[in-house]
């Protein structure tokens, strides 16, 4: 896999996961139940912050190999 697919994979689609499957395990162990559904926005919005981070952080690995 090519480096900015990787970048990308990860921030865009691991990161709002991993976090968001915490917020989850957080909520199910103080209340007991919880809507899945309900955590929709929370991925989505994660996800679009980390194609921020994920052009970020390409252009910065790309600018660090031009040297």
């Amino acid at each position: 896999m090519s480096e900015p697919r990787k970048t990308i994979l990860i921030w865009m689609l691991v990161i709002p996961l991993i976090v968001s499957i915490l917020l989850v395990l957080t909520d199910f162990i103080q209340d007991g139940s919880v809507s899945v559904l309900n955590y929709i926005p929370t991925f989505l919005g994660l996800s679009i912050g980390g194609s921020l981070g994920a052009f970020v952080t390409y252009q910065a690995k790309k600018l660090q190999s031009n040297k």
